[in-house]
């Protein structure tokens, strides 16, 4: 913008002077002739202001995506198995001792002396009917086989040849044979009989006697007692894993950005000048063209 301001004042200081014919105001010169008309060009060079675009590398603050590692603790529930010791009620049997009046049977002996009838064994004799066996002789008609050698005959009759030959007699002959025999006989037997005898035994009575004692009783009473029992219990335990995550990151980088620049530019303008000759009476200034 200062370029721009100082070419545009530079352009105003050069149209003035191309404006301005003299020093001399008109009623100041008296013009001692008629006036001359003279044509010419005038080359001048200007600064022109212009956007010029240039190109400059700067270093800005960009943002990256980047994959890094991350770690993360999770926890994880793990069952475990704890002994757990409780308090508990439970009701027991105790055996106490109480006092108790009891009526029992007391045992009180007495001698008694009593007849008792007792076997006695003893033996008779009797006449009793029995059956044996005996042996008697007796007479048995028997057929007796024999062998005999007889003279028999042979070859015709001419000779004579010894053969045995069985024989069959009947003949009487004693035999013992068993017979059964019913006799009598005295036996000595013997006998179990009934003898009445004094005899002193012992006779024990019995009396009701009143006894206090001190005598067990089991009751039911509750009694705290510990109890130890494995539960399953879930424990936190901790454990880092490595995930992956996207995170923006500030990086600096070079960067080429078009700056538009204004810059005066010279340039050359050709001018056609129409000048007129004055020559001033007072001041006798010189004409533009001197």
């Amino acid at each position: 913008m200062k370029h721009f301001a100082l070419c545009l004042a530079l352009l105003a200081v050069g149209r003035m002077s191309l404006g301005q014919d003299c020093s001399c105001t008109p009623t100041q010169c008296v013009p001692q002739s008629a006036p001359a008309n003279r044509a010419y060009v005038r080359e001048h060079t200007v600064w022109v202001p212009q956007i010029v675009v240039h190109r400059k590398r700067i270093q800005v603050q960009d943002v990256q995506i980047q994959q890094r590692d991350k770690y993360v603790t999770v926890y994880d529930q793990v069952p475990e198995v704890v002994n757990v010791t409780t308090q508990e009620t439970v009701m027991t049997q105790e055996v106490r001792l109480q006092p108790v009046t009891q009526t029992y049977m007391q045992a009180v002996p007495r001698d008694v002396i009593q007849n008792i009838f007792v076997p006695v064994q003893a033996v008779e004799n009797r006449i009793m009917t029995r059956q044996v066996v005996k042996n008697l002789c007796v007479r048995v008609r028997k057929q007796i086989v024999s062998q005999q050698v007889v003279l028999v005959p042979t070859n015709g009759g001419s000779a004579m040849q010894q053969v045995c030959q069985p024989v069959v007699q009947d003949v009487e002959v004693m035999e013992y044979r068993p017979y059964l025999v019913t006799e009598q006989c005295v036996c000595a037997v013997p006998v179990t009989r009934m003898q009445a005898q004094p005899q002193r035994r012992q006779v024990i009575d019995y009396r009701a006697v009143q006894q206090t004692v001190n005598a067990p009783v089991t009751v039911t009473v509750p009694r705290v007692q510990p109890r130890t029992q494995q539960v399953t219990q879930m424990r936190t335990v901790p454990r880092t894993i490595t995930q992956t995550e996207s995170v923006p990151v500030s990086v600096t980088v070079d960067k080429e950005i078009e700056v538009p620049v204004t810059q005066l530019v010279p340039r050359t303008v050709r001018t056609t000048v129409c000048e007129t000759e004055k020559s001033c009476v007072q001041c006798n200034a010189p004409s533009p063209a001197q």
